[in-house]
């Protein structure tokens, strides 16, 4: 892989798909919404991550391949307007589409 330290937005699908669920539920018309956690991450720490929690054995060899001319190096959502978008939608619904969505345990 290459060296690791581009920066992304990275988001676990459950929780992307809990907000398009209360977006999409929401009474008003909210507009455009970055769904995003607005956190930047390196590729490098997420795959280190992925290995510890999982307790793997392998050894990533960071370097081997050159960083790609067309991607930028930096890049992550502004979750801004999402956050206040929780805030507006209506009452009792992302309680209810969390728990349809996100298996119990």
């Amino acid at each position: 892989m290459s060296g690791g330290e581009q920066l992304r937005d990275y988001l676990p699908v459950t929780e992307a798909a809990r907000h398009l669920a209360d977006l999409a539920m929401a009474r008003a018309d909210i507009g455009i919404v970055n769904i995003c956690s607005g956190r930047p991450v390196s590729v490098r720490r997420l795959v280190e991550g992925w290995i510890a929690e999982k307790g793997w054995t392998i050894t990533p060899n960071f370097g081997h391949y050159p960083y790609p001319d067309h991607e930028p190096m930096a890049f992550w959502g502004d979750g801004r307007k999402l956050a206040s978008c929780g805030k507006r939608l209506a009452p009792g619904r992302q309680s209810d589409l969390r728990s349809a969505l996100v298996p119990a345990g």
